[in-house]
């Protein structure tokens, strides 16, 4: 059975900070974004921070994720950051070409206030992760990325045929 990772978060005045676990793939980026969205929209936070200090591993939609999240925030006159990139994280991201597309800082406190204040994020169930959502984040690695569009292209051609035989399932019901 694999085990999920657990993102703790915080969200204190006008600041939304999520901590992330040593690995974090699809089921968890997409769970960190549902409930991102439902945050952002009810308590609008004027800063959302990403701490990868624990991260040594994360995935592509790991990353289409934070590019979600970083113009869900530049939208609504919001900032968002990365904070304390490790090494492993860092080489990820310039794998990516993307280390130097994001806002990104350093601060020591931020593991004391992980100690201390954190809530667990809900997961979501791996069999409701949706495959719009993996296109989606795939297209805008692509969009920040251009250089990936070609190594993507298998795998949004897959989603894409998967989204549309699910919708033709649901008009078929109908």
């Amino acid at each position: 059975m694999e085990k999920l990772e657990i993102i703790q978060y915080i969200l204190e005045d006008e600041e939304l900070i999520f901590f992330l676990p040593k690995t974090i793939r699809a089921q968890d980026a997409y769970s960190m974004y549902k409930y991102a969205e439902k945050l952002l929209q009810e308590k609008q936070p004027r800063m959302l921070l990403v701490d990868l200090s624990s991260t040594e591993y994360m995935d592509s939609t790991t990353i289409g994720t934070f590019l979600k999240l970083r113009s869900w925030m530049k939208a609504h006159g919001g900032s968002f950051f990365i904070a304390n990139i490790n090494k492993e994280s860092a080489r990820i991201l310039r794998e990516m070409h993307l280390y130097d597309y994001f806002n990104h800082f350093t601060n020591d406190l931020l593991a004391q206030i992980k100690k201390h204040v954190c809530n667990n994020l809900p997961q979501i169930d791996k069999n409701k992760l949706a495959a719009w959502y993996i296109k989606d984040a795939h297209e805008c690695l692509i969009k920040a990325a251009p250089q990936l569009k070609e190594s993507f292209l298998p795998l949004l051609k897959a989603l894409q045929s998967k989204i549309a035989a699910s919708q033709e399932n649901v008009a078929h019901k109908h």
